[in-house]
């Protein structure tokens, strides 16, 4: 079993979970360190990445 520092957070209601649904979507250095922030959402690698991270 792996012990995270931070907490992961989920949400109760999946309704609650709000973002772009299309287009491209930049991510902050703090949550993206990839140096790749920008995520095309229509594109299914970005999509599912686009899931995770809300």
């Amino acid at each position: 079993m792996r012990r995270y520092a931070k907490p992961i957070v989920v949400a109760d209601d999946l309704d609650l979970l709000q973002g772009r649904t299309t287009g491209v979507v930049t991510l902050p250095p703090h949550l993206d360190w990839s140096g790749a922030a920008d995520y095309d959402v229509d594109a299914p690698a970005g999509s599912s990445i686009s899931t995770e991270l809300s």
